[in-house]
C-alpha cells in the first residue's frame, strides 16, 4: 500500500486503496414513470441542488450518501450535469415549497451522447436548459454585462471614433471625460485644505 504522505482523515477517505479499476458501466435509463432526466440548475451544496426535469418543472435534488464521499469521484455533479432523478410520489408538497427528487444517477459526456441515440424521449429541452445556463442571459434572454462610468465612456469613444465619425457625439463624450476629471480634481483639493486653526 502507497504510504499516506499528505497525512490527515480527509485524504485517507479517498485513498487508492478504494479506487476500483476502471469499468465501463453499463448506461443506466429511465425504467419507470417516477424516474426522470434532469439538468443541474443550481448548486446549493449540503447534498442539496436544484434541477429542471424533463417535465419542465423545478425540482429540490437531495444528493444521497452514494454519491458523496468515496462515491464522488465518479459522480462529480456541477451546473448543467444531467442526472436521472426518482421523484417522489408519495411526498406532500406544501403550498410554496419545491417538491424534492432523489439522485440515482450522474451522466458524463459520453454518457450523454450514448442516451441522446438510445433513448425514445425527445430530450431537446434538457439540451436547451444546458445552454441557458452557460450564457449571460437574464429571464427576458438580454445579454448582460458588468461595467463602470469609465468603461461605458471609452466604449462610447471607440464607437463614435470607429463608426460614423460624427464629430459633435465625440465632442460631447470627451467633455463628459474631462468634466469627470475636473469633478474628481475638485474634490481632491477641497480634501487637501484643512485650516489648521480650526483643528
Amino acid at each position: 500500500m502507497v504510504r499516506n504522505k499528505v497525512g490527515g482523515n480527509k485524504s485517507k477517505k479517498m485513498g487508492r486503496k478504494y479506487l476500483n479499476a476502471p469499468q465501463t458501466r453499463a448506461l443506466r435509463m429511465s425504467r419507470e414513470d417516477a424516474e426522470m432526466y434532469a439538468v443541474v440548475d443550481t448548486m446549493y451544496g449540503h447534498g442539496m441542488c436544484n434541477v429542471v426535469c424533463l417535465d419542465g418543472k423545478e425540482r429540490l435534488c437531495i444528493i444521497r450518501r452514494k454519491f458523496k464521499g468515496r462515491g464522488k469521484r465518479d459522480n462529480m455533479i456541477s451546473l448543467g450535469s444531467w442526472l436521472l432523478v426518482g421523484i417522489r410520489e408519495w411526498e406532500v408538497v406544501r403550498e410554496g415549497k419545491k417538491p424534492k427528487c432523489d439522485l440515482l444517477e450522474v451522466y458524463n459526456d459520453n454518457e450523454k451522447e450514448q442516451l441522446l441515440k438510445r433513448c425514445k424521449k425527445d430530450l431537446s429541452s434538457l439540451v436547451n436548459v444546458v445552454k441557458s445556463t452557460n450564457n449571460n442571459e437574464d429571464d427576458n434572454g438580454d445579454v448582460f454585462e458588468f461595467v463602470d462610468d469609465q468603461t461605458m465612456v471609452y466604449q462610447d469613444l471607440l464607437d463614435v471614433s470607429g463608426g460614423s465619425g460624427n464629430r459633435a457625439k465625440t465632442k460631447q463624450t470627451e467633455n463628459k471625460v474631462t468634466q469627470k476629471e475636473n469633478d474628481d480634481d475638485e474634490d481632491q483639493n477641497k480634501k487637501m485644505i484643512i485650516d489648521i486653526d480650526e483643528i
